[in-house]
Order: C-alpha cells, then structure tokens, then sequence
C-alpha cells in the first residue's frame, strides 16, 4: 500500500517486491508515484526474463566438444574438455582428460595459414604430456599433423577448433589417434 509521505525508496521497494497495493489517491501527486510504481514494476520483471534468458543461453553456447580415439602410452586418453593455446601464450590447443591429465599440441607460431584461409594453420605439433595435477611438462616430440582454425568468441582469446592426426614416440612416451575438437576457449 502506498501512503502519502513514502520515500521513492519505499516506493520502488515495493514494486520489486512485487506486493500488490491499490489505495485510493490522496492527491494527483500520488497517481504519479503509482504510475511510476508499475513502470517499475513491469520493467523489474522484463529484466529479470531477459536476464533469465540469457543466463540460460551462456550455459548452452560456446560449449567446448571434443572427439577423442587418442592412446597415450596403451590406454585411451579421453580428452573431455579443451582449452585453446593462446591462454598460455602458444599457438594450438590443450586437450584435458577427466582426471585432469593434459595433452597439448602446439604449433610452430612461425606455422603459416593455410593459402586461401587466413584464419587456418596447419602443420606437425609438438606434443607435450601433463601428469593430472602436474605443472611439469614431458616433452614427447614432433606428432603427426594439426590443423586449428580460429573461431568467433566473446572472452579475450579467440576460440579455436580443429583435428589431428597423431603418430609419436620418445623413449618415456607413446602417442597414437585421432582427435578433433571445437569451440576450445
């Protein structure tokens, strides 16, 4: 209920608060607070369906997917999740098992696009293994063939998206498959 004398403050704590009121204007003043009340009251909801809606779309969009047949050392490494290589200041992409393990594959920055695709580069990776919950790397080596192409995103780095073909070996490591991955930011 709206009462000659409530602050704005009341007033428009009231219209979030979605209580009903009507009360019969003491003065023309008070059909203009009322007015100003619903407006309030109309806007608030508007905003919170449009911030609902949004919530709900972030959720959904920009969702990394990864598709992984990769064998690291004889047992399959099941990436599921990636993270492009421009976070960490390299060019290409960190692959990321469910218990955390990594396995990144970067490209020369020297690597040129693909002709016709600026946005396109190709070429042999260096694949680099991270134990789960290991910042030290294991450098395995030159590994088969990566393509990433650059990808439209609304966070500082763009995302990225690609595949690669993996054939490796060093005297600790082996490492085989196929991977393709999109939406890596």
């Amino acid at each position: 209920m709206v009462i000659a004398g409530s602050t704005m403050q009341d007033v428009f704590w009231r219209a979030a608060s979605g209580r009903e009121y009507r009360e019969r204007p003491v003065t023309g003043a008070m059909v203009n607070v009322e007015r100003t009340v619903d407006r309030v009251a109309q806007s608030s909801r508007s905003t919170q369906a449009t911030l609902c809606l949004g919530a709900l779309l972030t959720m959904f969009a920009c969702v990394p997917y990864v598709e992984s047949d990769v064998i690291v050392d004889g047992v399959p490494f099941r990436a599921d999740g990636c993270r492009t290589g421009a976070a960490n200041g390299f060019m290409g992409v960190d692959l990321i098992a469910p218990d955390e393990g990594r396995l990144r594959l970067s490209l020369d920055p020297r690597t040129p696009h693909v002709p016709g695709h600026p946005f396109v580069h190709s070429g042999t990776p260096v694949a680099t293994l991270f134990a789960p919950g290991q910042m030290r790397e294991q450098v395995v080596g030159l590994c088969g063939t990566l393509t990433v192409a650059l990808q439209p995103s609304k966070v500082g780095y763009r995302n990225i998206k690609g595949a690669a073909t993996l054939s490796c070996e060093s005297p600790q490591h082996k490492i085989s498959g196929r991977v393709s991955f999109e939406d890596c930011h």
